[in-house]
């Protein structure tokens, strides 16, 4: 028998993650449920304060549900960790054993799992450093048509940017931003 706190009027979302040991129940008040397939243990229950139905719920991996509303992404890890993204455009989202691959019109994303056993919500997207080093690249090779450019502001950047992603990386894989 499946046991949930609050009282549930209908369970209006279901997904069962790609190794088909977990289950999430999406619930008309608002609550995501997280367990295992066979209903018998209860790893999490989430209130996303909000009742209306997702367009989509579905796993990320096996670590974390994603639920999508109109250009809004939701993901509950099993500790009740959670973190959310906004996008201008409408998604869809495509479940892998890995990660999670978030297709619009113009973009394809993969949210995996930053490697090691931390409590959080550590997902980013895979393809960001490689957007990184393709961004730097442009940059570097349109500042040489520029001719009174002041190249400190461009390599500082590079430095800052080396230290980010070499602390995001095993060991340390430290998820961090520079403000």
């Amino acid at each position: 028998t499946l046991s949930i706190r609050q009282p549930v009027l209908a369970y209006t979302e279901m997904a069962v993650s790609v190794n088909s040991k977990h289950l999430a129940l999406f619930t008309a008040n608002g609550q995501i449920w997280v367990g295992s397939s066979d209903l018998q243990k209860c790893d999490c229950e989430f209130d996303t304060q909000c009742k209306q139905r997702p367009l989509q719920l579905e796993w990320c991996g096996t670590g974390a549900v994603a639920a999508y509303w109109d250009k809004l992404l939701l993901l509950v890890g099993s500790q009740k960790d959670y973190i959310h993204y906004a996008y201008d455009y409408p998604i869809r989202l495509v479940p892998e054993l890995d990660g999670l691959r978030l297709i619009g019109q113009h973009s394809h994303e993969l949210l995996q799992q930053v490697p090691g056993k931390r409590r959080g919500a550590h997902l980013a997207p895979a393809g960001a450093t490689a957007q990184q080093k393709l961004a730097n690249k442009a940059a570097s090779f349109g500042k040489c048509f520029v001719s009174d450019m002041n190249p400190q502001p461009f390599v500082s950047m590079c430095q800052m940017l080396r230290v980010l992603n070499a602390v995001r990386e095993p060991p340390t894989a430290l998820p961090l931003t520079y403000a």
